[in-house]
């Protein structure tokens, strides 16, 4: 079993410790170079100093977390390459909590919970991006840079600014100004992302191991299920994790039925909602050298769902949707639309930046990791550029 080390002991070390010395190490006699000479990369393993002093592995164990988003798969890549889908953790507010379900008693827990975790994860990052920082400075041979050296992190703390705000922003003093010499607006909260793998031929979430094909793993109990549904680990399930399901409808001999299907990089988002309660365990393993840049290693290692509804955002009442029906006209016919029709939404020829309703959706570069195998050049911001 992996050690853990929990938010609260991340933020103890980092208060305990000089603060001249980087709590994030680099095993640069362990690295490992992959065998594609034409796309090299090279895998850092990576430690943190605990409260002790001992270095040990950096997986986080967290829990009661509210997500600020559902899980969906990086806008850079389409679904037929998609190899994960990404979830979104930021700092939650008591607007967040009053437009949810949770009860008004809990509030209080609840941020404190959160403020601990989201502040351990300033802390990787500020160690992940000074151990890079010195990497870079000191040269090592162990590691073969590449001429991208830009520093890529799952912290996201600036979005790129429209054409507008830049031109609104052009009328500003110097004082007021909110758009920086790289045309980014800082965020009021920033955002960390995580993956959640998938079978790469199945779509399907979870690990396969041993590269075997998904129904092989799963005859010979080789898949390993990485969603489970906390509503269903209770004392009547002996308290045992249940894998995720989705509850889709399907006609059965002529008969309706709730048929429960897993998830998938295609409906995860389903299950996995925005203002959903998460726990579980979160591994960063190695910082990634590739083409892409320089990227911290990151994924959920299981995670434990409580769904949330879906939120529907109603800033019209019932006065103005009467208006609406009153001026309205009926030339417009509803389209017939065929739903096996695939989804190009995320196709690589028709890349969205809309924001969805349930996050803040923010500019992501394109992406060439199928080549640099797991780096994250789309986590694109605290960039550090060389």
């Amino acid at each position: 079993m992996h050690s853990i080390i929990t938010p609260k002991e991340i933020i103890e070390s980092r208060n305990k410790h000089d603060k001249n010395i980087c709590l994030l190490k680099l095993s640069l006699n362990n690295v490992r170079n992959s065998s594609n000479t034409k796309y090299p990369t090279s895998y850092i393993p990576i430690t943190f100093t605990n409260v002790d002093g001992k270095d040990v592995p950096i997986n986080i164990k967290f829990n009661n977390q509210i997500i600020s988003s559902r899980a969906k798969p990086p806008a850079s890549v389409s679904i037929e390459d998609a190899k994960d889908v990404r979830i979104v953790h930021r700092k939650i507010t008591d607007a967040d909590l009053d437009n949810s379900d949770y009860p008004r008693n809990k509030h209080d827990e609840l941020l404190r919970l959160n403020s601990e975790f989201i502040e351990s994860l300033n802390i990787i990052a500020d160690e992940y991006i000074r151990a890079v920082e010195e990497l870079l400075e000191n040269k090592q041979k162990q590691v073969k840079l590449n001429k991208n050296k830009t520093v890529n992190c799952f912290r996201q703390t600036h979005r790129n600014a429209s054409e507008s705000e830049i031109l609104e922003d052009l009328k500003r003093d110097n004082d007021n100004k909110i758009v920086d010499d790289n045309q980014q607006i800082e965020l009021e909260h920033p955002l960390f992302r995580f993956k959640l793998e998938a079978d790469f031929r199945t779509k399907k979430i979870g690990r396969n191991m041993y590269g075997l094909k998904t129904i092989e793993a799963e005859k010979n109990n080789k898949f390993m299920y990485t969603v489970f549904d906390a509503r269903k680990s209770n004392k009547s399930s002996d308290y045992k994790a249940v894998p995720a399901k989705i509850i889709t409808s399907s006609i059965v001999k002529g008969k309706k039925v709730n048929v429960p299907k897993d998830l998938t990089i295609m409906n995860a988002g389903k299950f996995i909602t925005n203002l959903s309660l998460t726990g579980g365990k979160i591994i960063f393993d190695s910082v990634c050298v590739s083409k892409s840049g320089i990227s911290l290693m990151n994924k959920y290692n299981e995670l434990h769902v409580w769904p949330h509804k879906v939120i529907t955002m109603k800033v019209m009442n019932e006065d103005d949707m009467h208006g609406m029906s009153m001026l309205g006209t009926d030339g417009y016919v509803d389209e017939v639309v065929d739903e096996d029709e695939p989804n190009n939404n995320n196709s690589k020829k028709n890349i969205s930046n809309k924001s969805d309703n349930d996050e803040q959706f923010l500019d992501e570069p394109a992406d060439d990791s199928e080549h640099a195998d797991d780096s994250e050049p789309d986590d694109n911001q605290d960039n550090v550029d060389n």
